[in-house]
Parts: C-alpha cells; sequence; structure tokens
C-alpha cells in the first residue's frame, strides 16, 4: 500500500501563520485503486492532473471549507473528460454539499452513503469509517481505517470521549497513523487534539508509525525543537511503559510518501525543490541533518547544469543553515568557492553565535518580595523591592496584590527573592540570498500619498523633471534607477545592484555608499544628484529654507529600502513652465461616473443644460480622433510627448519641433493627425501608434510633412505667463490671438446658449472626418494638472452591430468572444479571416471585451463598437472593430449583419443609439475627518429618491413618485399575500411563508427575475414588486457656492424587500444614517500652513455640480446598465427636496468629528448636528436635530448656541455605543 500526505496547513491557524502550506488531504494506492481523501482549495496544487484523471473514488471526512472547497473544480475537470467518479460520504455531508452548490457543481459526482461502525470495500481495500468529535452535529466528520494497517483523521478530537471506544481496535495497532494534532501544549475546545495532553493516550493505541498533521500556531516556530521533543517524549513513555510497540512520532510534511509492505513501513526522504530552498527557508530548518546533508549533495551535482545561479542562489542558504546548526562544512569545488564570496561575512556571525553562552546572569535577585513577618501565617507589612529602571514592569506584574512597591536594593525582614537578570540568546533567522536577475524588468519605486514621520533621519533631493525609469545592464551587470532629461542626459539617482551584490532590500544610506565606492568611483561622466541628510526635529524648519530654491523634493525615510517608496512635496503647486510633463486634461468626474455620453439627450440633461443656465453659454468643440499631444518650448530645447507614452518624441517630429520654436516659449494641448495623401482624409488614430513609439525611421522621414496638430487649448504663453489656472473662456481669447504656424491647425469649435444650438454643435463636429464625438465643456474650467476635470464632457458616436458567437473564452468570472459577420457562401475567398460554424463560412470581425454575459456558440450578440474600420490585407477584404463592449443577446434573431452592413457603417459613420454608461465608482480609501466645508459657507443643496431593481413592466406601469416616498409599497398587504399564494407554484409557498414571518425572502426575489408576467393582472403586478429586489434609499447632495462639483452619498432608506419604512423628516432628538462616498487619491491638500508646504494626501469623492437638477419634476428613468441601474434592471432617480443651506461650526466635546449646518428645506430643516461616528472599525456620517433651534441664520452663526453640549454628549456616548452593539 503506497499512502502520499498532500498536506499539513492547520484549520485552527490564525493570521499571522506560522507553518503555511497546502490543507490536509490523502492519496492511497493498492490493488489497482487510487483513493483521494478531502478535496480541498489546493487539489490542483497537490496532485498533476494525470493521478487527477485516474482516480478511482473520494472519501470525505466532514463538510468543512478545507476538505470539501475544491468540489466544483473538480468536477469541471470530469465534464471536460466526460468521466464520473464514485464519492463515498456520509448522507448529512451530502446534503450540505447540495445546499452550498448547485446541481451543475455536482454532476459527476456518483454518491455511496457510507456509515460510522459499517465497514465497505473500494475493490479489494476494506475500510472501517470511525466516528470522531470534532463540529458536533452541524458538521458530523469521519476518520478512516485502511485494511487494519492505517488509520487516517486528519480533523478531530481524540482525547477523553473523542472517539468510540467500541471502535478503539480500528484506531490502535495499525502500522501507520496519520493523526490531527491541531494544537501543541493546550487544549482548545473539542475540535482538534493537543498533542502534549494527550501524549501518553495516543501512545496507548500502540501505532508503530504515529505522524501528526494540521499543526497550527501553538506549535513552536522551529518544527525541528518539536519533533526533538517528541522524540524525548517517547523515550519516557517507553521508559514506564516497555510493552509500546511505538517506533517512531513525527510531523508529516506535503508530498511525503509511505510504503506498507511485508510488514514494513518505508518513508521517504523529503527532498524540497531549488525554488522552495530559495523562497522558504523554514523547509531547510524543518529538515533532518541527514536530509540537509543529501539536499547538499544535490545541489553540488547541479552546479553543473546550465542553471548555475539558482543552484548558488539555494546552495548559499543550505550552507548558512549548516553553520547555523554548528556542523562543519568545507571547500570542495566552485560552487563552494562562489558562495563563500557572496556569504562569508554571514558566515562568520554563525561562529560567533554557536560559540556564545546561552544565557549570561547579569545581576541576581533583582526582584523580591521582604517585610518583617512574610513567614507567618496572618503575614503583614509585605513590599516588593525592584530596580528603579524595572518599576513599570514590576507595577504591572503585582498590580492586583496591592503590594507596596520600594525602589533600590536594601531589604529588611525577611526576604523571598523572585527575579534574576539574565541575557537569554536568541536563535539566529536566516536571511535569503537573493541574487539579482539581469534577465527581467524591474518597476520604478512608487509615489507614497504620505510620509512616514517615525525616523530619525531623512534624506531630502530635488524633483527631476523627466521620465524615472530603471535601467538593467546585461553587459556591466548593473541595474540602477535614473531620471531621462529632455535634452536626452540621464542623472544617476539609485543602485539596484552590482554583478552578485543585491542592494534592493539595503536601506538608502547604504546604497548611497555602494554606488560611489563600487561602480560611480570609476565612471566620470555620470550625473548624481544632490542630497542632504537631515534630522526629523529640523525637517521642517530645512524644508522651509529649500522652499525658496526648489519647486519640489522627494524625502525618504534613511533606512528606507527601495520599493518602501518615495513622497513627494510640492511647494509651489499651482504654477506651470515649459519642459515639465504632466498628465492632459481628461473629461472625467471624480465620484460617479466619467462624463461620457452616447446619446445627446443624455449629454444635454444631466451636463449641458446645467452649464448653459449657469454661465450662459457653452463650449462645443470637435473630438478629434487621434493621438492626444503636449507640445512645449522653453526657448531652448522642444518638448513633444503623448498621453501613452510620455517620452520626449521631438526629434522625430522633427517639422512640428521646427515651427514649434517660431511661436516663441509655449505650451499647448493638440491631438496629432496625419493626412491620407492619397484619399485627402485624417489617418484613424490606430495608423498613428508609428509617432508614439519612435521607431522605422526610413518610414517617419517619408510620412513626416503629412503631421499635423490640432490645437485646442494653450497653457503657457511667454507674455501671459501660465495660463493653466484661468478659465478655458480666457485661454481661448489667447489662442485666438495666437498665429500658428502651417502644420498648426485650430480645432473646430464655438459657443452655444441653448438646447437647440447645443444639439445642432454636436452633430455638426460629430460627423467630420476624423472626428469621433464632441467634447463638450464649462467656460469656467480651469486645467488641473492632476489631469481629471468634471467641467469637460464627452460625447462619443457608436454603433451597434449583431454579431454571430463562433466561440467563447473564459477570463475568470467573464467571457469574451470571437464575433463574427454574414459573408456571401460564394465569395468566401474575398474575406479575411473566416472561421467555420455549423458547416457555414462566416468573416471574422475580432474578440470583443470582457463581460458577465453568458452566450454560446452560434447565437447572436449585439455589442456596441466605436468605430469599424475596413482594410485591405493581401487582396481581401478585413473589418476590424475598436472598443467592442457586448450590451445583450437577441435570441429571437437568427442571422448575424452582413458585410453589406459593415461596409455601411463604416462608410457612412456610426448610427447613435441611446445608451447611458455605467457609474464606474472609484476605488475606495481610508477617510480622514476633515471638513472641505467651512463656517458660513452658503450651498444648495437636493435629496433624490434613488430606485433600482425594477423590471420593465414596473416602470411602466407602477406610480414612480409614490414608490420613493411611500412605506406602504414596502410592506405587503394580508390582502396581497393571498394574492402571491394564489399565483405561486406549490414549491414557493415556503418562501412566501418566509417572506411573511421574517425580514426578505431571497426564495422569492429569484423566483420573480424568471416569473412571466404578461398574463397577470394589476393587482398580481403590484404584488410581486413588494417582493422582488427593489432596493430604495435617498442621496444627499450638496454644492457650496461657487464650486463646480456636488459632495454628499446615501442619506436615508426608506424601504427594501419587506423592511419597514425609515425616517423621512428628521425630527427632534431623532437620528439615523448618512453617508458620504470614500475619497479618493491624488488631490493636493495644506498640510502645514506656517510652512506653505503641499503635499499629495487622499481627497473627497465629488461629482459634476449638474447632478442636483437630475429627477426635477419628474422621475429620471435610467435603463439596464445605466447610471444607478443594475445589470438587467431598471432604476429612477426622483427630486423630493431642492433648497439652500449655510454651515456652522466645528463643535466639541469630540472635535473634529462634528459640524453643524442650517438648512431651510422641509425634510431638513433648522439646525442639524452632523457627526462623523466611530462604528467599530468603521466611520459613519450620523445626522441629529437638536431641541434648541435658531430662529434664522444670523442667529445660527452667533455664538449662542455654543455651550450646547449636553445634547452632543448624550448623543455621542448613548447613540453611537448602541449602534456599535
Amino acid at each position: 500500500m503506497k499512502i502520499t500526505n498532500l498536506g499539513f496547513e492547520a484549520e485552527v491557524a490564525k493570521p499571522p501563520t506560522r507553518h503555511k502550506g497546502p490543507k490536509p488531504a490523502c492519496l492511497i494506492e493498492h490493488a489497482g485503486q487510487k483513493i483521494l481523501i478531502d478535496v480541498g482549495p489546493d487539489l490542483f496544487q497537490q496532485l498533476d492532473t494525470k493521478k487527477i484523471e485516474r482516480l478511482t473514488a473520494i472519501l470525505l471526512t466532514h463538510a468543512h471549507s478545507d476538505a470539501i472547497r475544491g468540489i466544483p473544480a473538480l468536477n469541471r475537470f470530469y465534464q471536460k473528460l466526460e468521466k464520473e467518479i464514485d464519492i463515498y460520504i456520509e448522507k448529512e455531508t451530502w446534503l450540505f454539499i447540495q445546499r452550498k452548490w448547485s446541481e451543475k457543481s455536482l454532476t459527476q459526482y456518483k454518491t455511496h452513503f457510507i456509515k460510522p461502525r459499517t465497514t465497505f470495500k473500494i475493490g479489494d481495500i476494506s475500510i472501517r469509517p470511525l466516528r470522531v468529535a470534532h463540529a458536533g452535529e452541524i458538521f458530523p466528520t469521519l476518520a478512516f481505517n485502511f485494511d487494519r494497517v492505517f488509520v487516517y483523521c486528519s480533523d478531530g478530537y481524540l482525547g477523553k470521549a473523542g472517539y468510540d471506544e467500541y471502535e478503539r481496535k480500528y484506531w490502535s495497532n495499525n502500522y501507520l497513523a496519520i493523526l490531527d494534532g491541531a494544537y501543541w501544549d493546550r487544549q482548545v475546545g473539542r475540535n482538534h487534539t493537543a498533542v502534549l495532553p494527550y501524549f501518553n493516550e495516543l501512545m496507548s493505541l500502540n501505532n508503530r508509525y504515529t505522524y501528526f498533521t494540521g499543526y497550527g500556531n501553538q506549535w513552536p516556530r522551529q518544527l525541528s525543537k518539536a519533533r526533538a521533543i517528541l522524540r524525548q517524549k517517547l523515550k519516557e513513555y517507553k521508559k514506564e511503559h516497555p510493552e509500546c510497540k511505538v517506533k517512531e512520532v513525527d510531523i508529516v510534511k506535503a508530498g511525503q510518501q509511505f510504503h506498507i509492505a511485508m510488514n514494513k513501513l518505508l518513508v521517504n526522504e523529503t527532498r524540497p525543490s531549488i525554488d522552495t530552498l530559495i523562497n522558504n527557508l523554514n523547509v531547510l530548518r524543518d529538515l533532518l541533518s541527514k536530509e540537509l546533508v543529501s539536499v547538499h549533495q544535490k545541489l553540488h551535482l547541479l552546479f553543473r547544469s546550465d542553471n548555475r545561479e539558482r543552484v548558488l542562489e539555494a546552495h548559499c542558504n543550505v550552507v548558512k543553515e549548516i553553520y547555523r546548526r554548528g556542523l562543519k562544512h568545507q571547500k570542495i569545488d566552485e560552487l563552494d568557492i562562489e558562495t563563500y564570496k557572496i556569504i562569508g561575512k554571514e558566515i562568520r556571525i554563525f561562529d560567533i553565535h554557536n560559540n556564545l553562552e546561552d544565557t549570561i546572569l547579569l545581576k541576581s535577585n533583582v526582584i523580591k518580595v521582604v517585610g518583617s513577618s512574610i513567614q507567618m501565617k496572618d503575614a503583614h507589612d509585605v513590599d516588593v523591592i525592584s530596580l528603579r529602571h524595572l518599576e513599570k514592569l514590576v507595577r504591572k506584574l503585582f498590580s492586583k496584590y496591592n503590594l507596596h512597591l520600594i525602589s533600590g536594593d536594601q531589604t529588611h525582614g525577611d526576604v523571598v527573592n523572585l527575579y534574576d537578570l539574565v541575557l537569554q540568546k536568541k536563535d539566529l533567522q536566516l536571511v535569503p540570498t537573493s541574487l539579482p536577475c539581469f534577465t527581467q524588468s524591474y518597476e520604478v519605486s512608487k509615489w507614497n500619498s504620505k510620509l512616514s514621520m517615525t525616523a530619525d533621519l531623512y534624506v531630502v533631493e530635488p524633483y527631476i523633471t523627466g521620465e524615472y525609469e530603471v535601467v538593467v545592464d546585461k553587459h556591466k551587470k548593473l541595474i540602477y534607477e535614473r531620471v531621462l532629461l529632455p535634452d536626452g542626459r540621464e542623472v544617476i539617482t539609485d543602485l539596484l545592484a552590482f554583478r552578485r551584490d543585491n542592494f534592493l532590500n539595503e536601506c538608502l544610506f547604504n546604497r548611497q555608499f555602494f554606488m560611489i565606492k563600487k561602480w560611480i568611483s570609476n565612471e566620470s561622466n555620470k550625473l548624481l544628484v544632490h542630497r542632504w541628510v537631515v534630522k526629523r526635529e529640523y525637517l521642517f524648519k530645512f524644508l522651509s529654507k529649500l522652499r525658496k530654491s526648489y519647486r519640489r523634493l522627494i524625502i525618504r525615510p534613511a533606512l528606507s529600502r527601495y520599493y518602501d517608496g518615495k513622497f513627494l512635496i510640492d511647494f509651489k503647486k499651482d504654477t506651470l513652465k515649459p519642459l515639465e510633463i504632466f498628465k492632459p486634461l481628461k473629461a472625467t468626474g471624480t465620484a460617479y461616473h466619467e462624463m461620457e455620453f452616447f446619446s445627446i439627450d443624455e449629454a444635454w440633461e444631466t451636463f449641458g443644460k446645467y452649464y448653459v443656465k449657469e454661465e450662459g453659454k457653452i463650449r462645443c468643440e470637435m473630438k478629434v480622433d487621434g493621438l492626444r499631444c503636449i507640445l512645449q518650448y522653453d526657448g531652448k530645447n522642444p518638448l513633444i510627448y503623448f498621453e501613452d507614452a510620455k517620452k520626449n518624441r521631438s526629434k522625430y517630429l522633427s517639422t512640428l519641433s521646427d515651427e514649434l520654436k517660431t511661436l516663441g516659449p509655449i505650451i499647448l494641448d493638440s491631438e496629432l493627425m496625419e493626412k491620407d495623401p492619397d484619399t485627402g482624409t485624417w489617418k484613424s488614430r490606430h495608423d498613428l501608434l508609428l509617432w508614439a513609439v519612435g521607431k522605422k525611421e526610413e518610414e517617419i522621414r517619408r510620412r513626416i510633412n503629412n503631421v499635423y496638430v490640432l490645437v485646442f487649448d494653450v497653457l503657457y504663453t511667454e507674455k501671459e505667463g501660465d495660463l493653466h489656472n484661468k478659465s478655458l473662456e480666457e485661454r481661448l481669447k489667447v489662442l485666438e490671438k495666437l498665429r500658428l504656424p502651417k502644420h498648426f491647425l485650430k480645432c473646430p469649435g464655438h459657443w452655444v446658449s441653448s438646447e437647440s444650438s447645443f444639439r445642432a454643435a454636436v452633430k455638426k463636429y460629430s460627423k467630420m472626418i476624423g472626428s469621433d464625438g464632441s467634447m463638450i465643456k464649462a467656460a469656467s474650467s480651469k486645467y488641473p494638472l492632476s489631469g481629471r476635470t468634471s467641467l469637460w464632457a464627452k460625447y462619443k458616436v457608436s454603433v451597434e452591430i449583431d454579431t454571430i458567437v463562433l466561440e467563447r473564452f473564459s477570463v475568470k468570472s467573464t467571457f469574451n468572444y470571437r464575433c463574427g459577420y454574414k459573408i456571401p457562401q460564394d465569395q468566401i475567398d474575398k474575406y479575411t479571416p473566416t472561421f467555420k460554424l455549423n458547416n457555414v463560412i462566416y468573416g471574422v470581425i475580432g474578440k470583443s471585451f470582457n463581460t458577465k454575459i453568458k452566450a454560446n456558440p452560434g447565437q447572436i450578440l449585439t455589442v456596441r463598437a466605436l468605430e469599424v474600420k475596413k482594410e485591405e490585407v493581401k487582396g481581401k477584404i478585413k473589418y476590424t472593430w475598436f472598443h467592442p463592449n457586448p450590451l445583450y443577446l437577441k435570441p429571437e434573431k437568427k442571422e448575424p449583419d452582413s458585410a453589406k452592413d459593415l461596409e455601411r457603417y463604416h462608410q457612412a459613420g456610426p448610427t447613435v443609439k441611446s445608451f447611458l454608461k455605467d457609474f464606474e465608482i472609484l476605488e475606495k480609501a481610508k477617510i480622514e475627518p476633515t471638513w472641505t466645508i467651512k463656517k458660513g459657507d452658503k450651498f444648495r443643496y437636493c435629496i433624490q429618491t434613488h430606485c433600482r431593481g425594477l423590471l420593465e413592466y414596473q416602470i411602466k406601469n407602477l406610480p414612480l413618485k409614490r414608490i420613493g416616498i411611500d412605506h406602504e409599497w414596502f410592506q405587503p398587504t394580508a390582502a396581497e399575500y393571498k394574492i402571491l399564494k394564489s399565483i405561486l407554484d406549490v414549491n414557493w409557498k415556503k418562501g412566501v411563508k418566509q417572506a411573511t414571518e421574517t425580514s426578505s425572502s431571497t426564495l422569492l426575489q429569484k423566483w420573480v427575475d424568471k416569473i412571466e408576467t404578461e398574463n397577470l393582472t394589476q393587482s398580481q403586478i403590484k404584488a410581486l414588486s413588494k417582493v422582488g429586489p427593489i432596493s430604495i434609499h435617498q442621496d444627499f447632495r450638496y454644492v457650496v457656492e461657487g464650486k463646480d462639483y456636488f459632495e454628499g452619498g446615501h442619506w436615508v432608506t426608506p424601504g427594501n424587500q419587506f423592511k419597514v419604512n425609515r425616517l423621512l423628516k428628521l425630527r427632534e432628538g431623532k437620528y439615523c444614517q448618512f453617508l458620504f462616498k470614500a475619497p479618493h487619491k491624488k488631490e493636493l491638500e495644506r498640510i502645514l500652513d506656517s510652512y506653505d508646504i503641499w503635499a499629495t494626501v487622499e481627497p473627497v469623492v465629488r461629482g459634476s455640480a449638474s447632478w442636483i437638477f437630475v429627477g426635477a419634476g419628474k422621475p429620471y428613468i435610467v435603463p439596464p446598465k445605466g447610471v444607478g441601474a443594475t445589470a438587467k434592471n431598471w432604476a429612477f432617480f426622483y427630486r423630493t427636496e431642492y433648497s439652500k443651506g449655510v454651515a456652522g461650526r466645528q463643535t466639541s466635546p469630540h472635535g473634529k468629528h462634528f459640524r453643524e449646518f442650517f438648512f431651510k428645506g422641509k425634510i431638513l430643516s433648522g439646525r442639524v448636528v452632523w457627526m462623523y461616528a466611530p462604528l467599530g472599525k468603521k466611520r459613519v456620517w450620523l445626522t441629529m436635530r437638536p431641541k434648541k433651534q435658531p430662529e434664522n441664520v444670523e442667529e445660527f452663526l452667533s455664538e449662542k448656541y455654543s455651550q450646547d453640549w449636553d445634547i452632543l454628549e448624550q448623543f455621542y456616548d448613548i447613540v453611537i455605543k448602541s449602534l456599535v452593539k
């Protein structure tokens, strides 16, 4: 019988896990059978696919995730093989698995129900299931005995009453036992076994070889110590019990094999791989000395192979472990010589450590108890004497005894000595040897958003304008960081590796020292960056002196490693000069969604309408389908770079560079276009990538005179200076005055002031040659250097194509498709590429983006693309698309669009269909309680009812306004429950009962999505609408006077599937939840007013101010996949309140967490206190309305209510604590 143990990591191990590895499982091979015990999450790492294919049966011990999590994955594997497999399992465990996963995940399993105390056979192997205590009746657990020679128990309590005593004969007298050993020296509950407390009990079972699996965090960090303790315990036990037949007690390892043959047990030695020796040093500690010697010999043989560097790394770690154990190692060959060159100094440390004493007594009797009557029955006047520097520790030790503490060393009366002061030698931890790799690429160290102020020393250096990159020089064996200047020179900023020295984990001080000593001292032509070392207490004074000379500085702790990151500090936040690389401005909302529209109606309603009303006009321009390009000139050097590749391409664009110099110092924002000399039209964006890459010089020289730039913004001129903080209207006036050279064209655009002129302008610019839509810009918009603005919007043209699915590809939990179009079957040779499906040849248009829509080959899938392109490849027609986003399936349609349809899309341009882009909420981050609104700030606000999850018939037939404000729509009446029961299938009556008795019913929600509603009455539809997945809440948005963005978030939830209606009005003394969206990265905020220092921190999420007008007067209906809707269902927004307010002061006693506001609405009225409340590990916003109310705004802004703390203290101490509970 061959037994392979597949894992050992404990189920009970909590982070940080000491002993990591695969979860316990076991493979038994005997008499032609291959039996797997447990299907955990690591199955496909534990066994290769060939062994999994050959499995004949599976045994399951219990229904915890460490034993069953791999069930669906294994089922999918066997589905591909079209193979069924026998699974032997308790009935209760199988029922749990059926509840956890759908039938589709269990199709390949042929179940055999087993019971404890009932032996069964698989082939010629007799198997006895054994009941063991583990998780009670909820998760009944089994162990297994095989042919009375092997017993396996991966999870279970084997102490008193932990197993069936009547089955003891199956637990004992086996050749091999692999048992649960999750705990080491103390028992916790009755789920697992503690080895030391129950050692004698386990040895009394007389299993000749006993191994423990599932060992957790109680076990010693060094398993070699644990193994030594087990061997010693066995010796002691055998002395007391001479009849004991146990030969060995040990721990089991992943991949360890056992062979039981001829009444003997043969155990294979562990031989870890080279990758394991490099990355996991704990494996070396766990090896026996003879195993360590065997691994060492194997490395010497492997060094003759090609992979010498990896073998050398592993050998360095093995030699360190040899010296750590105090063993001897001799230099034999080249491998040893190279190893000693790398780790020679470290070996000396091991020698010193091994020769040191384990303990050193510094001072005896440093803590003692004294007293004149300490030895009497009624002892009194007992004192504790200790050294002065141990006073805090002693007070903590004796706090519960109420003893008098005396500092010093003098004693009186009777004395009892308690503690000596001793130095204890620590065990040396191995540091892995990591050799530099000159065949891979390295990323540049990231920019940190915050500077840690815990270091003693900091390194300050100027920020160099240019591109930071890590260079790998294979020939010189160098890895270093540099900055490329616009003129092509490089500045060396860091050294990461030199020959076989890896400096990635060295501190900044050491990296600079090695860079100068080992490399730069021999290079006279290298430019270095200037650096200062500053103590923490002088840092801010030093920075205040440098702010006059430098615009930006980089700060790092002196002991930081390379990938710990850099902190950028900006003294002059709002200045812009030529030759500075910055992000081109994009039309992107920072909170709710990207400012991108595919319908003119949506663009006008949610963006254009607001700014025409507020500012009187709005700018419409042609959205050029080119390469976004920034052109700069400082009077000496030109700088031309693109959005996607921020490298200076001025030498390739010589024509543009020469003409740019005629304009003087300047910064222009533009789109690069290339004219096709044959057709006279503009080339598409995808034909322009040559200019961004900067290769193929011959082709560049041939095409250079056909390149133009369409200029739409100016950010700097010699006369006007920096313009990026001025409004768009002012910047365009400067642009109009410029006399642009031949290859510089002004982008078409004009101002509009009405809805009709807006629609006409957008249509006009969308149909121009070289356009893919229209840009819409507010007159007041500035040009922030963050690269994001919500004052610009994009209108994009698109086309919807009905394609046929040719192939489906799975990518994690999503799918993408190879799609095709219909071609004449007698003209197949005219098109390329092609694909045959169901004996029909289709043209291939390309792959789609990833989607959650699941389609099968042959189905019709509608895809929205921004462009359809036609080209000729070797005399054949090829159609391709760009940005193909799958929308929905068309089951009623049988044929896809034809080649004629694609030709029409290509020639006539895309047709625009109404579609609203999804909201794209950015990644959440931690928010600090810093208010972005100040006392006295006036603002407009709105409360919008947001309802989502509605089906199409509900949008058409239900009164939307009423749903938003009437709680009766969320609670079905008794009559409506009867209606539900009348139309529900018998199997769903349980769901109705659940919905009646509890807060919600997931069964009913799933059922409503599938029900056919065409033949239902209005009363039945109304009843169904209340059990469907409808979610209704109210959003609060406010816009501060003079600002162009809103802030706010989810305010209150009126109702959601059977939930009782919550607050719709803020009554006196009441409170409710108010939740702002979480903040996002990269907004500049002043962190030190006294030094006028700016730093990169986390901002508050914001969105376009125009959103507060959405849903005014009538509900704003959103189709599936739209703003605020779900993938399948509809949504609507309805503005229930719109009014004004004023911000008050920031209050105490809890300082920055409180702020007062004065509202002039109906739902929100008068004085309201808002608090940023800590709830456990999270923070949320809470609102309340105090009883004391001012009569007007002036009275509110006065200090009349400054002593009104009682309600605030009650609010914090009672309400918040109750919410936490």
